[in-house]
């Protein structure tokens, strides 16, 4: 059985299909968060293997002058809830205010991404992860 965190709420309770079944979560147990508890609610095993480690870039000239010169893009979009603390990392190391991404579009992809601490606290609304960017 392949689980994953956009699994329907109401197939997991359906006849305690996870009871005593032992589940893989391939991310840090600290990011499966609430989806790892709410599968041992359901009396699930949960063994969190994390796949990667997350580790600080060995360049960032790159990020730097992308944070320097926000105002030459149009999107942002991140693919992850690392690269969002990053990112905002970086922009406080540089003395960037959240106020500078006020005329980008920012698309967040997956909702643990869209609803990662910094973005909920800097950006006031998101694209949708689900939406196409052309919609945009």
């Amino acid at each position: 059985m392949c689980l994953n965190a956009e699994m329907e709420y109401e197939f997991l309770k359906s006849d305690a299909v996870l009871r005593g079944r032992t589940v893989l979560l391939t991310c840090a147990r600290e990011q499966a968060g609430d989806f790892a508890c709410e599968l041992e609610e359901f009396e699930a095993r949960v063994i969190a293997l994390p796949l990667i480690e997350i580790v600080d870039a060995n360049d960032y000239p790159p990020l730097d002058e992308a944070i320097d010169n926000l105002y030459g893009y149009d999107w942002i979009i991140f693919t992850g809830q690392n690269i969002v603390a990053g990112f905002f990392r970086r922009m406080q190391q540089h003395s960037v205010g959240v106020e500078e991404l006020d005329g980008l579009k920012i698309c967040a992809i997956g909702a643990a991404t869209a609803n990662s601490r910094p973005m909920t606290f800097a950006i006031a609304s998101p694209v949708e992860y689900g939406s196409r960017l052309n919609e945009w």
